[in-house]
C-alpha cells in the first residue's frame, strides 16, 4: 500500500517520517473483537517500544 503522507512529507517538504502502527486498535472497544485482544496489547508494547527508540536516535541527532 502507498503511503501518501510519506510523499507529503518526503519529496514535498523534504522531510524524513517513520511510522509505527499498532494493530488491531480496536479490539479493546469492540466485544466482538474480544479474542484479538492479546494481539492488540503486544502490538500496543511494539509500538510503544519503537517509539522509545525512534525518539532517542532522534534526541541524539538534534544534540550531534
Amino acid at each position: 500500500m502507498r503511503n501518501y503522507l510519506a510523499d507529503v512529507l518526503g519529496v514535498g517538504l523534504g522531510l524524513t517520517a517513520d511510522f509505527i502502527v499498532p494493530e488491531p486498535t480496536m479490539a479493546p472497544h469492540n466485544p466482538a473483537m474480544a479474542e484479538l485482544v492479546p494481539l492488540f496489547e503486544a502490538s500496543r508494547d511494539r509500538a510503544l517500544e519503537e517509539a522509545v527508540v525512534k525518539a532517542e536516535q532522534l534526541a541524539a541527532r538534534l544534540a550531534a
